[in-house]
C-alpha cells in the first residue's frame, strides 16, 4: 500500500487524478515495486483505494486545521522535491480557485521551493506557471531549484541546496503563527527545515510534514 496525493480538486465528482512518478528498472535498481505494476496495467482495470487520510486540511481563507488544531496564516511556504510536489499542489490549487473565482480575497500569500535534478524533471510546471501568472509573482513565488542548470536559466531557478539563510529569507517579515510551513520531499531535507523551525523558535506545530 501507499499513500498518494490526488492532484484533481475534491469539487470534481467522479474522478480521482493521482499523478506518480515511474521508476524503472535500471541496473541492480529493481524499479518502484508499485509503480511498475502500475504501469503495466492496461486501461479500463481496476484498483482499490482508500481515504482520504491525513492530518492536514485547507478550508480557505487562511484557515487550517492541522492534528485537530485550528490555525489562521497569512503566509504558505511549501518546500517540496520531486513527486513530493502533490501536496503542495492541492493548496495551491485551492487557493488559486478562490482567488480567481472571486470567492475569496482573504487568500495567503504563498512561497514555493521546487528542487528537482533537472529541468525536464519538473512535474507539473505548466500548472504551476499558469497558476502563478493568475494569481501574480507578487502573491505567489516560485523556485525551481535545479541540481543541473540549463544553460539559458529563468530568473526563478536556483541550484545549491536549501539552507538556513534562505528559510531565514523566506519567513522575513512574519511572526511565529502567522505562516505555515509545509513540506513534501525527501527525509534530509524535511529534518533540516524542521530542525530550524526548532532552533528559531518558528515552531515545530508550524511544520506540516506530507
Amino acid at each position: 500500500m501507499r499513500a498518494y496525493t490526488p492532484i484533481t480538486s475534491n469539487r470534481m465528482k467522479g474522478t480521482l487524478g493521482v499523478l506518480i512518478k515511474l521508476y524503472l528498472p535500471k541496473g541492480d535498481f529493481p524499479g518502484g515495486k508499485l509503480t511498475t505494476l502500475l504501469n503495466d496495467l492496461a486501461i479500463g482495470s481496476y484498483a482499490e483505494t482508500k481515504g482520504p487520510i491525513g492530518e492536514f486540511q485547507y478550508k480557505g481563507f487562511g484557515n487550517c486545521i492541522y492534528k485537530k488544531k485550528e490555525y489562521k496564516v497569512k503566509h504558505f511556504l511549501q518546500i517540496a522535491g520531486g513527486s513530493g510536489i502533490t501536496p503542495p499542489f492541492q493548496i495551491i490549487q485551492e487557493v488559486h480557485y478562490l482567488i480567481t473565482s472571486g470567492k475569496s480575497t482573504e487568500e495567503p500569500t504563498m512561497d514555493l521551493f521546487f528542487g528537482n535534478r533537472t529541468e525536464a524533471d519538473i512535474l507539473c510546471k505548466a500548472q504551476l506557471d499558469a497558476m502563478q501568472k493568475d494569481i501574480g509573482e507578487d502573491k505567489f513565488r516560485i523556485n525551481y531549484n535545479l541540481s543541473t542548470l540549463p544553460e539559458v536559466c529563468a530568473p526563478n531557478y536556483s541550484t545549491g541546496r536549501l539552507s538556513a539563510s534562505d528559510l531565514a529569507k523566506y519567513v522575513e517579515g512574519y511572526k511565529p503563527g502567522e505562516m505555515m510551513i509545509l513540506l513534501c520531499g525527501p527525509p534530509p531535507m524535511v529534518k533540516m527545515v524542521i530542525d530550524w523551525a526548532i532552533e528559531t523558535g518558528f515552531g515545530e506545530e508550524y511544520c506540516v510534514a506530507f
